[in-house]
């Protein structure tokens, strides 16, 4: 749940295929935690390949600091913030992953299962830590991102919100679950590496739709 608040506020920040190709990065803490807590040696291409992930996330942080957005979109309100968000999100993300893998090894437990009771934590935390946040600072801070009140009024008041909302709840739960299924079967560490094929569609889609403008470093990064 942490790691899903600091994206979010990462991506409120930075441009859409920015926080796509900088969650690229949870394959290196991913596999330095597999080797810490996991006991799992890498071998010599494991290295170079996270030595290039940093290369490439360090040249898509450049890269979000020049983008402009489409000839439509707005620019990014603050890309390096929204970036160094997005980029400590993966150190949760990938403890995330290899606690999966440590307990789903240990216990054998099925990923529906451990779904449905990330699925609990998440959503009874979510329902306690909403209003502390409204009364806190959404009342004095209207249509912020912590107005409750604002959001719920947004998501019954747009029909795209609602749909968009619906179908989001249905996605990550199918891809939460295929998740845990290749960390359960295979590793955490092919869980962030096959997680990380994603973002070409993003950064594809963000340019078809005109909601940015191609800037050669961020494909640098994808090659």
């Amino acid at each position: 749940m942490t790691a899903t608040t600091l994206m979010n506020l990462g991506l409120i920040l930075t441009h859409a295929s920015v926080y796509q190709m900088l969650r690229g990065c949870v394959v290196v803490f991913t596999g330095i935690m597999s080797v810490i807590f996991l006991k799992r040696k890498q071998y010599l291409f494991h290295w170079v390949g996270m030595f290039l992930v940093i290369a490439g996330v360090t040249i898509v942080g450049l890269a979000s600091t020049l983008m402009t957005g489409g000839d439509d979109a707005p620019a990014a309100k603050n890309p390096v913030l929204g970036d160094i968000l997005i980029i400590s999100a993966q150190i949760f993300t990938a403890t995330q992953f290899v606690v999966e893998e440590k307990i789903l090894g240990k216990y054998d437990a099925p990923p529906m299962l451990a779904i449905g009771l990330e699925g609990l934590f998440g959503g009874l935390s979510t329902a306690f830590l909403m209003p502390i946040f409204h009364f806190a600072i959404g009342v004095n801070d209207f249509a912020s991102m912590f107005d409750m009140k604002f959001a719920f009024m947004r998501l019954f008041d747009s029909p795209a919100i609602l749909i968009s909302t619906i179908g989001s709840v249905i996605s990550i739960s199918f891809f939460n679950f295929f998740g845990l299924s290749v960390t359960k079967f295979m590793s955490a560490t092919s869980r962030s590496t096959i997680d990380a094929m994603r973002t070409l569609f993003v950064w594809m889609f963000s340019l078809i739709f005109g909601w940015e403008a191609y800037v050669f470093l961020g494909a640098a990064f994808l090659l």
